[in-house]
């Protein structure tokens, strides 16, 4: 039930009348939810203070856990900005490398294309010099060949002089086989059998 009581300075207040088993709900129903009153409906000492303290704590531990939220964040950027500079450190260390293998295949290059003109040089040298040789062969030869003509045409003139003082018959010349001497060979001895 409930009780309406007026205030002469204006203001009202509310009373209820409870009965007993209203009352026992009423305070099972407080202690389930935390009530700031004790079972017997009075108001619980400190409950202000423990409650404050309680928001103080929860707001440090909002603050504290912010703070390594923040922390945390700060490291992995630190973290991703040193991988970052690792990562070009690596690529620039790579970069360095690549020019240097660039380089020493150049060299190696230019030393075989020094080492294959030294070689095309020597064999265009001796080929050179073998053509001037087969030059020279063929020149003495034609000079060898020149003088054994001369040497045939004056042991001829000779012959035809002794001929025409002796007045003997007119002699042949020519080359009876393959001889260059012009004795002729006899070749009888080589007929088949």
């Amino acid at each position: 039930m409930r009780l309406i009581k007026k205030y002469e300075h204006g203001g009202v207040h509310f009373d209820y009348t409870e009965t007993p088993e209203q009352k026992g709900e009423r305070l099972l129903r407080d202690l389930e939810l935390g009530s700031r009153f004790d079972s017997e409906g009075k108001r619980k000492k400190g409950e202000a203070k423990k409650l404050a303290k309680d928001q103080q704590m929860q707001q440090q531990n909002i603050q504290a856990q912010s703070q390594a939220n923040i922390q945390a964040q700060q490291a992995a950027a630190q973290m991703e900005m040193q991988k970052q500079q690792a990562m070009v450190q690596a690529e620039g260390q790579m970069e360095q490398m690549k020019a240097q293998l660039d380089a020493q295949k150049q060299a190696q290059e230019v030393m075989y294309k020094k080492e294959l003109m030294q070689l095309e040089f020597q064999m265009n040298m001796q080929l050179k010099q073998m053509e001037v040789e087969a030059t020279k062969g063929k020149e003495k030869q034609k000079e060898d060949r020149k003088d054994e003509r001369t040497r045939i045409q004056a042991s001829q003139q000779s012959e035809l002089i002794d001929q025409r003082k002796g007045e003997k018959p007119p002699k042949n010349f020519e080359s009876a086989g393959n001889d260059i001497m012009g004795g002729g060979f006899d070749l009888g001895a080589f007929d088949p059998r």
